[in-house]
């Protein structure tokens, strides 16, 4: 009888750093904009005023919409994960492509129990497993695992012991 041990389970804190820096741009971008009005009310318009007004209002926006965009990612992924619905691919490693260590080329691409799956290491920042070989990932071939997957993302990794 096999036993598996879990190597990889989703959690938000996977990307804390990256939430943070998205919220720091999105914060200080606004504080940028609003000290960029005040000034313009103070002095009128001059190009450089003009320039921090557009500067802070693009990273704010941009920060504020990325943010969104990754919380509202890792809310669908949790939801997923808590409501089980994902579905359970259980069998030996099959190697099919590696990406190489330092990108630029498609991701490993895996067979587990006749289902294809790619892990890509430099892919969206997000949710799920993103271990490659060439980066110490544990889906090697011949390597018997349980995955949790939904929608191509790897929510947990078991590996047998």
């Amino acid at each position: 009888m096999s036993q598996f041990v879990t190597v990889y389970e989703y959690e938000i804190s996977s990307i804390l750093g990256f939430i943070l820096l998205l919220a720091f741009f999105a914060i200080a971008g606004l504080v940028v904009a609003v000290a960029a009005i005040f000034r313009i009310r103070a002095t009128g318009w001059r190009v450089q005023v003009a320039t921090l007004l557009a500067w802070g209002t693009g990273g704010g926006l941009i920060g504020g919409a990325g943010l969104a965009i990754v919380l509202w990612r890792h809310a669908d992924v949790a939801r997923w994960y808590e409501t089980s619905a994902f579905e359970v691919i259980e069998g030996p490693v099959r190697v099919l492509r590696t990406q190489p260590a330092n990108g630029h080329a498609p991701g490993d691409l895996i067979n587990v129990g006749g289902r294809e799956i790619e892990i890509n290491f430099f892919g969206e920042i997000g949710p799920g497993y993103r271990q490659t070989i060439a980066h110490g990932g544990v889906l090697q071939d011949g390597r018997r695992v349980r995955l949790f997957v939904h929608e191509g993302k790897v929510l947990r990794v078991d590996v047998d012991r």
